[in-house]
């Protein structure tokens, strides 16, 4: 399980919730989110020429989120439930349009890049004479990670035209319960494109023509 707590600094958006307690009847809950959403865009127009020994066209993007809640309680009757939900969304394109030039001597690459994170956790514990215990986490991952080639290469050795999209998803739930009447459960989900889109794309359009000695 993964402790409450959020890092400062660590380039993660990150959502945190503790809670607990006790008495003769105890309830207690904790609920924590987070979201990200990032676009970028790389583009070259047309009537651009670009010339070099080697030529890059790339546009890089990471999202990370991620959200832990933990909960503790103790009593007679104690009820307890921990939730968690974390969501990540990026929109990535590199285009080159018709009409734009590239001159390399050595190697070209155009290429988008999108790099996606979701961690979430929860755990829940309670116990008494009559305990009940749950934990439930969402982890939400969207993209569209596009690369739209329709212009010129003239290279003299290598052209690699491409897309990446590095998706990383974690749940993990747990709802732990002690007594002589006990009952928990717990349910963890990792969603992929249910909100929004899960595209990895490479276009080379109609106008395009790439001469080299390795494609």
């Amino acid at each position: 399980n993964t402790p409450a707590g959020a890092p400062v600094g660590d380039g993660i958006v990150t959502g945190t919730a503790s809670g607990g307690g006790g008495g003769l009847v105890e309830v207690g809950g904790a609920n924590a989110s987070s979201t990200s959403s990032v676009t970028i865009s790389n583009t070259i127009q047309g009537n651009t020429t670009i010339s070099g020994a080697n030529v890059n066209i790339t546009s890089h993007g990471h999202v990370n989120t991620r959200g832990s809640v933990v909960i503790n309680g103790g009593g007679l009757i104690a009820v307890d439930n921990a939730a968690t939900g974390s969501a990540a969304y990026i929109n990535n394109k590199v285009e080159v349009d018709g009409g734009a030039t590239i001159n390399a001597t050595n190697n070209v690459d155009v290429n988008a890049y999108s790099q996606i994170g979701v961690n979430v956790a929860t755990a829940s514990n309670s116990g008494g004479f009559i305990g009940s215990a749950s934990g439930n986490d969402e982890a939400d991952l969207d993209y569209s990670n596009t690369t739209y080639f329709n212009g010129v290469i003239n290279a003299g050795n290598t052209v690699t035209i491409e897309s990446h999209a590095d998706v990383n998803g974690v749940a993990s739930a747990s709802g732990d319960t002690g007594g002589a009447i006990a009952g928990g459960g717990a349910r963890a989900h990792v969603n992929v494109g249910d909100h929004g889109r899960a595209t990895n794309l490479t276009d080379i359009q109609g106008n395009a023509q790439i001469k080299s000695a390795n494609l």
